[in-house]
């Protein structure tokens, strides 16, 4: 079995201004320098590689557009098929069932009006994709949503140029 390791130092003090006893830590991977009242731990870590190892398996089941989810579609069907699955994979999975929540239409997302030019919508679509990737707390369903509003748009404006 393979496994990961390393050494650290764990440096050790009490809590400054504390009436209690308690600890200030912090972990380094180099040597530290010590300030007053400190001490350092050696540690050396060994821990197995299948501690990072995640599944590769994901699964998206989604309805169509004006599809409704039928009312057999129940918590009992989603926890059955999430037990087979489980049984089947010998891991743990959780299955739900959840109708999807309305979709905003393209220019809302774009923050422009609708009758606004593809030429236009390029120009906020890339302005707020810089936005979000310069941001670090932007979420991935952000991005996803911004792409999503410029794929509907492009889709709109093949569908309006050849009719």
């Amino acid at each position: 079995m393979n496994n990961h390791s390393g050494s650290f130092y764990l440096v050790l003090a009490p809590k400054k201004n504390s009436y209690s006893r308690a600890l200030a830590a912090r972990l380094t991977a180099r040597s530290p320098k010590l300030g007053a009242g400190e001490i350092v731990l050696n540690l050396d870590v060994e821990v197995p590689s299948s501690l990072f190892q995640r599944p590769a398996l994901s699964a998206k089941v989604s309805v169509p557009p004006g599809q409704t989810l039928s009312s057999e579609i129940t918590a009992a069907v989603a926890n059955n098929l999430g037990r087979l699955v489980s049984e089947r994979l010998g891991m743990s999975v959780h299955v739900s069932a959840e109708p999807p929540g309305p979709i905003p239409h393209w220019s809302r997302v774009l923050g422009i009006p609708e009758d606004s030019s593809t030429t236009e919508a390029r120009a906020a679509y890339r302005e707020l994709h810089a936005a979000l990737m310069a941001d670090e707390s932007a979420e991935p369903g952000q991005i996803a949503a911004l792409n999503r509003a410029w794929d509907d748009c492009c889709r709109e404006a093949e569908i309006q140029e050849s009719a």
